[in-house]
């Protein structure tokens, strides 16, 4: 498909080729486009190819993000190298972690309170999300790889994810090895006295035994557990759709 197609697309072609978890819709291409210009995306390309459009670069990244494409997949399908498709790919990500905390930042005091009004069936003021993801090649020949092995005996990296009430991230923590079960590494940890004062988190079964002090987990079921342990664990399972 030549790339110029695509920004002829009607909203929801567009959206169903470039959704993983939330659609993409023109609008929002556009915004994104934009933001990216401003923080240094141009058209300039090196070795000596024609320059690839500011838009095709755009197009490019959200494919890539959408539908996990191997590079020469994306390079047939855009017309392009594929080292010009890795540079463009690397290119916008950089820009993209450059102005993430623009978008990805802790709520103010006021914030925080608003977040906290939640129906009574969300009674929880944050949720909490831990991850896995496997990387596109596996570490095993680098140093130390098979720490990237985890419990389920594949290679991954941790994510752990903060949102707020309604669903947007407000930290984010990426990169340990797998087999990593402790995320006290996390800048976030580090700081969460200041960053959370009176308020909690809600934590997956992950953190069930972990020294959070700070994150509310359902307790184990281990068969014992009182009509008011159920409902409590019922009340997290609910408010924690948000993440899910």
């Amino acid at each position: 498909m030549e790339w110029e197609l695509m920004l002829d697309m009607d909203d929801n072609t567009f959206a169903r080729h470039f959704r993983k978890r939330r659609a993409i819709r023109r609008a929002r291409f556009e915004q994104l486009l934009g933001l990216l210009q401003e923080g240094g995306l141009h058209s300039k390309h090196s070795h000596r190819l024609p320059p690839l459009p500011v838009p095709k670069k755009v197009l490019m990244f959200l494919w890539f993000m959408a539908n996990q494409n191997s590079y020469r997949e994306i390079s047939d399908k855009c017309n392009a190298s594929k080292s010009g498709t890795h540079g463009a790919i690397l290119q916008v990500l950089t820009i993209m972690s450059g102005i993430g905390t623009n978008f990805v930042s802790w709520p103010r005091g006021y914030e925080k309170r608003m977040s906290s009004c939640l129906p009574a069936h969300l009674w929880p003021q944050w949720s909490h999300w831990d991850n896995r993801w496997l990387p596109h090649q596996s570490p095993e020949s680098t140093i130390r790889g098979r720490d990237y092995i985890n419990r389920k005996s594949y290679y991954s990296v941790l994510l752990q994810g903060i949102v707020n009430d309604e669903g947007r991230f407000i930290d984010i923590f990426a990169g340990p090895p797998g087999r990593v079960h402790d995320l006290r590494g996390s800048t976030f940890y580090t700081e969460w006295q200041e960053k959370m004062v009176d308020y909690c988190l809600l934590g997956d079964s992950a953190y069930i035994g972990q020294a959070f002090p700070f994150i509310i987990t359902p307790k184990r079921d281990n068969g014992a557990l009182t009509n008011a342990d159920h409902q409590q664990n019922f009340n997290i399972s609910r408010g924690r759709v948000i993440v899910e």
